[in-house]
């Protein structure tokens, strides 16, 4: 008798625990998005009526959405939600549609930006296409990176592409307005295709009103060599009323963090960093102040305060989990155990690069310094639209309840 491999077994089980998990329709899927769980807590038990793309030349971008692109289905409202670094769009996309249930005609499309490509017939119900989806390397698609299988075709160029399907009036679907809405490493998305982008142009002829909502990201855009005091900056929690107007040119001090203004952080090797960049019309400094024009809204977890990698920071016990015999201390580098409450994923820990911390110590502290940075940067004339929000930490699902939120995606 052949012995027994135990740990073959193991490996069947797993496998087996791994189908059983997937949703529905979900064999070819990428990882990212076949675990079911979050979709079906959300009343979803399969997203593949709501899985549609966009075509992208001989490529497309996976998408989910509530509405058929290709009909004239007239809705007042789209919200576009952006997925952050896990590449979980179909998360995203379920927590969108329930956290808005209560809006009146308001459709929800969540865009994939996936580290792996997927198969037209894989993707679309109904589809024979062995036409390929584009894909990007880790999570470069919120700087608008180049696709790998595409290098002529960014992030950014897939985000104009279905904007341009969503404003397209009448033959496509035709709303008042669309708010493209991004969390973490989509909310870096999207302040930084706010910038870059012609969309939500204050002057625009376009009939669909575009806007944004940025939540929560890790870093943000600067738009030119200023950056906060190290008084603005102190390495703990400063809490959401936190307030600096103490800003100064970093450019003399520049040899001890070179790459402080480098794109994504700033506005330094724009031409290399993505080919979208190689194709603007109109000045940095031009886009900038159409930037400040736009209507953006901040959203800030007043607990999103952790910084669990850095040396010398004092982390709140928010940071700290439960099920870990820790306790607070002073100093961060103890990932195990600072950290975002379970079930929170790794990928709540804040970058901690010299060019990041220069931004603030914090998610929350950087996104009220980025408040202040507006103001000094525009002289003033500048007044940004935020909320922060109790208890609200690294968590994407809290932003749907936030009213003032639901109020923006909503209110024409």
């Amino acid at each position: 008798m052949a012995p027994r491999c135990y740990q073959c077994l193991f490996v069947l089980l797993a496998a087996v625990l791994v189908l059983l998990a997937a949703e529905p329709g979900a064999v070819g899927l990428p990882a990212q998005v076949s675990d079911p769980t979050v979709c079906i807590a959300d009343g979803i038990n399969s997203t593949a009526q709501y899985r549609h793309t966009v075509r992208l030349g001989r490529y497309f971008l996976p998408i989910y959405t509530t509405v058929n692109l290709s009909k004239p289905v007239t809705v007042d409202n789209i919200l576009i939600i952006q997925h952050g670094a896990g590449g979980e769009a179909n998360n995203f996309f379920c927590d969108a549609v329930a956290g808005t249930s209560s809006l009146n005609s308001t459709a929800v499309i969540a865009p994939y930006f996936g580290n792996e490509t997927v198969l037209q017939k894989d993707w679309l119900v109904g589809s024979a296409s062995n036409r390929t989806s584009l894909f990007w390397n880790a999570t470069r698609w919120n700087q608008g990176a180049a696709s790998l299988n595409a290098p002529n075709i960014s992030s950014f160029d897939a985000l104009d592409a279905l904007l341009h399907l969503v404003t397209r009036c009448p033959n496509r679907t035709c709303a008042k307005q669309v708010t493209v809405a991004g969390f973490s490493a989509g909310g870096q998305t999207v302040q930084r295709y706010a910038w870059a982008s012609s969309y939500g142009a204050a002057n625009s002829t376009r009939r669909v009103q575009v806007k944004f909502v940025v939540s929560d990201p890790g870093t943000y855009l600067y738009f030119d060599t200023q950056r906060p005091k190290s008084s603005c900056r102190p390495r703990q929690d400063t809490g959401p009323s936190w307030s600096c107007s103490s800003f100064g040119d970093y450019m003399p001090f520049a040899s001890a963090c070179p790459a402080f203004n480098d794109y994504k952080l700033g506005l330094n090797n724009l031409n290399t960093s993505s080919p979208y960049f190689t194709r603007l019309v109109g000045s940095p400094a031009a886009m900038s102040a159409a930037y400040l024009a736009k209507n953006i809204l901040y959203v800030l977890g007043e607990a999103d305060v952790c910084n669990c990698l850095s040396s010398g920071v004092t982390n709140p016990a928010v940071c700290f989990r439960a099920n870990q015999s820790c306790s607070p201390v002073g100093n961060g580098n103890n990932a195990s155990c600072c950290d975002m409450p379970a079930p929170q994923p790794i990928n709540a820990m804040v970058d901690i690069a010299c060019g990041d911390m220069l931004q603030g110590s914090n998610r929350l502290q950087r996104g009220l310094l980025f408040m202040s940075y507006l103001k000094t940067f525009s002289n003033g004339s500048a007044s940004p639209q935020f909320t922060t929000v109790p208890g609200m930490g690294h968590d994407a699902s809290k932003l749907y309840s936030v009213q003032k939120f639901l109020n923006f995606v909503s209110s024409l």
